[in-house]
């Protein structure tokens, strides 16, 4: 699995990652379909907001749950 990484001086990069697991029983997986960047990450990347560590790129997305915790009530897993 990869994850697109925010480099400190704001390069973007690739990188290997285990999967995933639930931790808690509200926890969901997801497997994006569609997805998008936002006016935040874009002004990020072009220097508008001051710099931080390297974090995990994009939150807009639309997904497919692959998984759920027992107490994830409003959705379920889509069938194949």
């Amino acid at each position: 699995m990869r994850q697109l990484m925010v480099l400190s001086d704001r390069r973007l990069e690739w990188r290997e990652t285990v999967a995933p697991k639930l931790l808690h029983a509200t926890d969901a997986l997801v497997r994006p379909v569609a997805l998008s960047i936002c006016d935040a990450d874009t002004a990020y990347l072009r220097g508008a907001f001051p710099a931080r560590d390297e974090f995990c790129f994009g939150h807009e997305f639309v997904a497919d749950v692959i998984e759920a915790g027992d107490g994830v009530t409003a959705f379920a897993p889509a069938i194949a």
